[in-house]
């Protein structure tokens, strides 16, 4: 029994699976009309609105936090997106600039993470009136083309009803954990560059590392625009979904494949179809790089590490997950 369950928990540990959740907010969903965090399957403020009808979870209040409870499975190398369907709407106005929302991931399911979460923002530019899609802490996404910039006009985003797509790439480290990101106006058929940054908090990452999920989350954050006599600010979402394997359009080449002939493995590690010559990194599951080495065809000697969960590396190959004894 106790090499079945030792197989489980490395088949768990090396497989991806293809998967898609979505919450949309009707009554064929199992939602009722009143606050979503009395929902099971959601934490937060107690300030989003549940209305089956519109099948939409709505606020008019700043800073209002939804955590979604349905994990995701995250691994080394691969991609999850967080999809939000959502409209903002109401006068909007205002000559300073201000973040109106928060959308990435949360490391502790329907409890607030905190600093810990990873997310991009949603930025009201009071200049021009126009979106602008933002890393966490405010200024640029680095871009990739750069032909539609991060900008949306006022009219494809105003009373729009818009998606916005944040991606996690884990990576080997917390430095090269990566939040993608775009916006999207389907009904004007336009969208905005992919952008991204690189490097989370050390907290995510153990978590991602460790539990092997990550949740997803949305947040008003300065909606109302504070104009004398104005109207209140609405932000609307209809749906949410939370996919594996999606990397917002994102080419990318299928790392090449080698094998382990040990896992778990005591002493010797043996490899298989890796050329000779890769460099080899092992790192700790909290990021550390433990070992570093050519390849030189031969096993390699694992002795002198403690028990314990790591990743093996090389460029242009898929990172393996080993457990030593």
């Amino acid at each position: 029994m106790r090499n079945v369950y030792i197989f489980l928990i490395l088949l768990i540990c090396v497989t991806t699976v293809n998967a898609q959740f979505t919450a949309n907010f009707t009554a064929d969903d199992l939602y009722e009309d009143g606050l979503l965090n009395e929902n099971n399957n959601w934490g937060g403020t107690s300030n989003w609105f549940v209305n089956v009808v519109s099948g939409a979870v709505s606020t008019q209040t700043d800073y209002a936090q939804a955590f979604w409870g349905q994990s995701i499975n995250v691994n080394i190398n691969s991609t999850s997106t967080f999809e939000v369907s959502l409209k903002l709407s109401g006068p909007l106005l205002g000559v300073n600039d201000r973040m109106l929302a928060l959308i990435g991931f949360n490391p502790t399911g329907k409890t607030n993470g905190g600093a810990d979460r990873e997310f991009i923002n949603l930025k009201y530019v009071g200049t021009n009136g126009k979106l602008k899609i933002q890393k966490k802490f405010g200024g640029n996404l680095t871009n990739v083309g750069y032909q539609n910039g991060f900008l949306f006009e006022p009219s494809a985003w105003k009373s729009q009803d818009i998606i916005v797509k944040v991606a996690l790439t884990l990576g080997t480290t917390k430095d090269n954990t990566r939040i993608s990101a775009r916006m999207i106006n389907p009904s004007q058929n336009i969208s905005l560059d992919i952008g991204y940054y690189e490097g989370v908090s050390q907290a995510f990452y153990n978590a991602a590392i460790s539990n092997g999920v990550a949740y997803g989350f949305f947040q008003s954050y300065a909606l109302n625009d504070g104009v004398e006599d104005s109207e209140l600010e609405n932000f609307a979402v209809s749906s949410v979904s939370l996919l594996t394997n999606d990397t917002l359009g994102f080419e990318s080449k299928s790392p090449l494949m080698f094998s382990l002939l040990q896992n778990p493995v005591q002493n010797e590690l043996g490899i298989t179809g890796l050329d000779t010559g890769s460099q080899i990194s092992i790192y700790s599951i909290s990021g550390a790089k433990v070992h570093t080495q050519e390849f030189n065809g031969k096993s390699i000697n694992v002795s002198n590490l403690n028990a314990g969960l790591y990743f093996l590396e090389t460029p242009g190959y898929s990172v393996k997950k080993f457990l030593k004894k």
